[in-house]
Formats: C-alpha cells, structure tokens, sequence
C-alpha cells in the first residue's frame, strides 16, 4: 500500500506530521520541499512543492500541509517515488540544523475522466 494515494487530476492535500522520539516536532521557520518522480534513479521531478506552496499554520505542531492540484495530478496512472525534505537550520527549532529526507511511495490511481 503506498504512503499517499491520489486519483489522476484530482486535487488533494496531503498533510504530514513531523514528529522525532514519537513526539510532534516543531518545525516553525524551516524550509520544506515535496517533490515527486517517477523512479528513485530520476533527476527530473514531475511535481515540486516548495517552502511558500506549504501551510504552516500548524508548524509549531509538526503539521504540514501542501495542495497538489489537478495540473500537479495530471500523471499517468502508476507507482511514483515522492520525497519529503525538511531543513530546520533557519528554524528556531531545538534540534538546530536537521536537515533530513524521508522518501515515500505515491500512487497515482486511474480517474474516469470525460473531456
């Protein structure tokens, strides 16, 4: 089953929660990307969300929120690899310069689309 499913052309926000040793981590004041491709081995990103494409409203909490629209969704149906990188090293955070990464599977599933 993969981490984030999603329907071809179809919006959706794709909330993440931050957490280190089982706790919520703050992540106020980092930097945040979301990018997806479609193999690991890939240099070109078919979606990227940055920084200001995030809501942070919930970063204190360790809740991060991105929109992928119905352009970012207009992918063929399949398996994708997305990556989540987080740089507290701007932040205010405890755990000043974590810069991490975690890769996760999305799955992009056929949509009846009628044009």
């Amino acid at each position: 089953m993969a981490d984030i499913s999603v329907k071809q052309k179809e919006a959706k926000t794709v909330t993440f929660t931050i957490t280190q040793n089982n706790d919520a981590l703050d992540v106020s004041g980092g930097e945040f990307k979301f990018a997806v491709k479609k193999a690991k081995g890939d240099t070109t990103y078919l979606i990227e969300k940055e920084t200001a494409d995030f809501d942070v409203s919930e970063a204190g909490d360790g809740i991060l929120r991105t929109i992928l629209n119905e352009t970012d969704l207009d992918l063929e149906a399949g398996e994708y690899i997305a990556e989540l990188k987080i740089d507290l090293s701007t932040s205010s955070a405890v755990n000043d310069n974590i810069d991490k990464s975690a890769d996760l599977s999305l799955e992009v599933l056929q949509a009846v689309i009628t044009d």
